[in-house]
């Protein structure tokens, strides 16, 4: 199991900002909470790739986990996909 946390991207007026996947803050908090980097779809890759800069572990993550982190992001509702536990780091 991995946990990933994100950072809540919801004003402080309750709107959602805009925001790319740059704008994400996604940690691992497997590894005491390592800042994870995020490489989006390149090509035929269908797949985000994440990397945890404090661990090294790397990650694939499909389009609809990634889409998961966002609602979590915006929402703070905790989320399951297989083995991978999304949850946000604070709400606003």
């Amino acid at each position: 199991m991995s946990t990933l946390k994100v950072d809540s991207i919801v004003t402080e007026g309750g709107s959602v900002r805009d925001f790319s996947y740059k704008d994400l803050n996604v940690y691992h908090d497997d590894c005491g909470g390592g800042r994870i980097v995020i490489r989006p779809p390149e090509d035929q890759d269908v797949d985000f790739q994440f990397s945890c800069k404090r661990c090294m572990s790397k990650i694939s993550v499909p389009t609809d986990v990634f889409a998961a982190i966002c609602k979590t992001a915006i929402d703070a509702e905790p989320r399951t996909f297989g083995y991978i536990t999304i949850e946000q780091t604070k709400k606003i």
